[in-house]
């Protein structure tokens, strides 16, 4: 779900940049194939973003260790972040849900529309009459008002059935077959379904249509058509509730004041093709801040309590550390609150301020897990004492690590107490990099570490509430100096 909603949301704003470039440079110009071909790769770029990732744009990964949108990416702090993790009712929806079903119901929508306007055509498919003309494949039918082509076919009114159909109309069309036009349209209406919610998604299909009129205009008068009488025909037929059918080239399509002033506007210069100079540079731009962008996270709330509060016993004969650091593969910032957890136990860590981690392994080898909020899990196998350099993508096959074998001591302050309760067969599931604990609070009860969280069932969690600093110290004393990680039960209800 949440890979579904950043989609939309780096789409978005993919669609902003490129078509309001267009809007704002390119659309008052006479480069037709230039500005359809734009139109076209716009829709390209957007739909594409799925398989875009960072590695594909290295010239852009020592710019900047800034996340362009980091407003609305939300670090995760287990020591400064205040805030409940009360688990919603069973119920209830979280407001990504709203919006996936919102999109979804839009979908359906548009795919309705889709299929209506099939069957229409269908409908109207079935009572034509196709000749050959010229290498033209011609289709005469009552219901048809208004001649329009579809992919290889131009469709005619009844009326015109003759000898020869009129020539200005037949160039006209036929030129739209000859550019497919019809496939420009296709991709539009698909591009539709997904971004329907977007207004520039909107406008970015009647652009593609009006630049289609324009390309077959000029063809029309580049063919010796007086333009006068060209115009006054395609006047006539926008009068009177003319028919215009979606996934067609209509003859009377997008008549406006707009269309006839092109048609007498002089040619653009070829110095202004030096607009189109930005599509490439937009594009690379454009997809390198969103490759290096952060999800929204949702917060502390979608962190399950197994990989918070979890004590197991452990062998005291042997183990070994690991330390290290997580970082975004992205821009290779630290990930602060990710979970690393041993592979069949719910011995863990997380990750402090600055990503680092320090975790006891307590058999000969075993495999980390680590993952953080929108990323998929990743694992690594360890077998011997090191630093452990991990970076985690939202894609797992693009995750990697770097292991570099040598001792690793715990911290001088917290040895000999950490020594003492390895022996005890003990490890506590959050252990931040420094070594500092927080102090645990069980509905309203101080816990000694080796007591109380062990028996508290992770289903039986009503909510968890962090509090540091002066807040802490105030509350509890010199005990809260690490903070406090208040825990609220089922049970007290």
């Amino acid at each position: 779900m949440n890979e579904l909603l950043l989609y939309f949301f780096q789409g978005a704003i993919i669609l902003s940049l490129l078509f309001g470039m267009y809007w704002i440079w390119l659309r008052k110009d006479t480069h037709f194939r230039l500005r359809r071909l734009y139109l076209i790769i716009t829709i390209l770029s957007v739909g594409c973003l799925p398989f875009v990732s960072a590695d594909m744009f290295p010239a852009f990964q020592s710019v900047s260790t800034l996340e362009p949108l980091s407003v609305l990416s939300v670090q995760m702090d287990i020591l400064s972040l205040q805030t409940d993790m009360s688990a919603p009712p069973a119920n209830s929806w979280s407001w990504k849900e709203y919006l996936t079903l919102l999109l979804g119901l839009g979908f359906m929508g548009m795919l309705i529309r889709l299929a209506v306007i099939s069957s229409q055509l269908i409908r109207i498919f079935r009572t034509v009459n196709f000749v050959s003309y010229q290498g033209h494949i011609l289709g005469y039918s009552s219901d048809i008002k208004v001649p329009f082509s579809l992919f290889r076919y131009i469709l005619l009114p009844q009326s015109q059935e003759g000898p020869e159909p009129d020539p200005t109309i037949l160039t006209h069309e036929a030129a739209h077959v000859r550019y497919l036009h019809t496939l420009d349209i296709l991709l539009a209406e698909l591009f539709l379904l997904l971004f329907w919610f977007h207004p520039f998604c909107w406008l970015l299909k009647r652009s593609i249509l009006e630049v289609h009129e324009y390309q077959v205009d000029n063809q029309v008068l580049k063919a010796g058509f007086d333009r006068k009488k060209y115009q006054r025909l395609l006047l006539q037929y926008s009068t009177g509730g003319a028919q215009q059918l979606a996934l067609t080239n209509s003859f009377n399509q997008l008549i406006t004041k707009k269309r006839i002033t092109m048609m007498n506007k002089q040619r653009s210069s070829k110095a202004t093709l030096l607009k189109y100079a930005v599509i490439i540079p937009a594009l690379f731009l454009s997809m390198s801040l969103i490759s290096y962008s952060s999800p929204i996270s949702p917060g502390l709330s979608d962190v399950s309590p197994e990989s918070i509060l979890s004590e197991v016993p452990v062998p005291a004969a042997d183990g070994f550390l690991i330390k290290g650091k997580v970082l975004k593969l992205s821009d290779k910032s630290p990930i602060i609150g990710a979970t690393i957890l041993i592979k069949d136990t719910k011995i863990g860590s997380l990750t402090d301020q600055e990503g680092h981690f320090l975790i006891k392994i307590p058999s000969n080898k075993a495999t980390l897990r680590f993952a953080f909020v929108n990323m998929e899990g990743f694992s690594v196998d360890v077998s011997e004492s090191g630093e452990l350099t991990v970076f985690l993508d939202e894609n797992v096959k693009k995750s990697r690590h770097v292991f570099k074998p040598q001792p690793v001591e715990l911290p001088p302050a917290t040895a000999e107490r950490e020594k003492s309760e390895f022996e005890k067969g003990l490890q506590l599931g959050i252990m931040q990099g420094n070594g500092k604990q927080p102090l645990f609070v069980i509905d309203g009860v101080e816990q000694e570490r080796e007591k109380g969280i062990v028996d508290l069932e992770p289903k039986n969690i009503k909510s968890i509430k962090v509090i540091k600093g002066d807040e802490a110290i105030q509350k509890y004393g010199l005990k809260g100096i690490n903070g406090v990680i208040e825990v609220t039960s089922k049970k007290k209800d």
